[in-house]
């Protein structure tokens, strides 16, 4: 008896795992985009990169995952992710787009070095 409610514990366990977004969720997004990005399939990157600017969960803290970006800067994975967005949308031709993700981070963004965002103003030019 104690075996079987064990495993029917489990499972409710691994079940509740399937549809409860996680950080890797958001980290196997990103990563996505970025091979997008890296192989030119700008389309597909901006998709990728919008499931993470566009995730919304009461069960993730988005501010607490980092994404190493370069050598010198770990950014919080949002603005990680809308700076590549922008950059997908400028690639692809789509400047307004590019400029409207790019605003996400000089406007809204908390933990962004000044150095990033000295960037980014750079990059709306």
């Amino acid at each position: 008896m104690t075996a079987l409610l064990g495993i029917i514990v489990l499972g409710v366990g691994l079940g509740a795992s399937l549809f409860l977004p996680v950080p890797q969720t958001l980290k196997t997004n990103f990563d996505a985009g970025q091979s997008l990005y890296a192989l030119g399939e700008y389309e597909g990157a901006i998709i990728e990169y919008s499931k993470v600017v566009k995730f919304s969960s009461r069960a993730v803290r988005e501010d607490s995952i980092f994404i190493d970006y370069g050598e010198e800067f770990e950014l919080p994975i949002l603005s990680a992710a809308w700076y590549q967005l922008g950059n997908a949308y400028k690639r692809s031709g789509k400047h307004d787009n590019a400029v409207e993700a790019f605003r996400q981070i000089t406007d809204d963004a908390i933990g962004v070095p000044e150095d990033i965002r000295s960037l980014v103003q750079f990059q709306m030019a």
